[in-house]
């Protein structure tokens, strides 16, 4: 279903899992997938690097570590450079996707609420509500493929182990833009 499907991704043959569940649709946002626990800061995996491209995540990292509780993991995108999409006027440069605590991803207004309190910005939230077929078929023709990459659509609160199976996203085609990684010539976002 997804056009911007790369060999890489896990395809679902099918959402009906999630159609009639309780969950919502965020904007897939262009970035860097980093996660965060009161101790560390990681993308994909544990032993990433990334050095200063992390600089803006890691101050913002060390700044709330000490009030992260244990068992918690907090996903998000960073937003310091563009990737195949550029940004203009970001509220921070990391965006929350999902919290995660003691092996549960928390519904959204668990998660809003964890943001508010460690001040820290959710990606956009396009629809929350029960998931239908034509809801999904709705935001696919809602998304501006100039500016969004496409969206992810997730049952709202599970246990962790239940990931691949209760999310999916839809991305747009050709999403990469770019011959070159981003790494190799960074460029900064705009924020406010």
């Amino acid at each position: 279903m997804s056009p911007g499907a790369t060999s890489d991704d896990k395809i679902h043959s099918s959402i009906d899992h999630i159609l009639g569940q309780y969950g919502t649709i965020t904007e897939k946002r262009d970035g860097e997938n980093l996660s965060m626990n009161n101790i560390e800061l990681w993308a994909r995996s544990i032993d990433s690097t990334g050095g200063n491209l992390r600089s803006r995540a890691l101050q913002l990292h060390s700044q709330i570590k000490y009030d992260i509780p244990d068992g918690m993991i907090i996903c998000g995108e960073n937003l310091q450079y563009e990737h195949s999409l550029g940004y203009k006027n970001l509220k921070s440069v990391f965006e929350v996707f999902a919290i995660f605590y003691e092996g549960r991803k928390l519904k959204l207004v668990e998660t809003l609420e964890w943001c508010t309190l460690l001040g820290l910005t959710h990606v956009p939230v396009m629809y929350h509500g029960i998931i239908t077929e034509k809801v999904i078929w709705d935001t696919i023709k809602s998304i501006d493929t100039s500016v969004q990459e496409g969206f992810v659509v997730s049952a709202d609160g599970f246990n962790s182990e239940d990931y691949t199976e209760m999310t999916a996203k839809y991305v747009r085609a050709g999403h990469v833009t770019t011959d070159e990684h981003w790494k190799k010539n960074p460029k900064e976002n705009t924020f406010i």
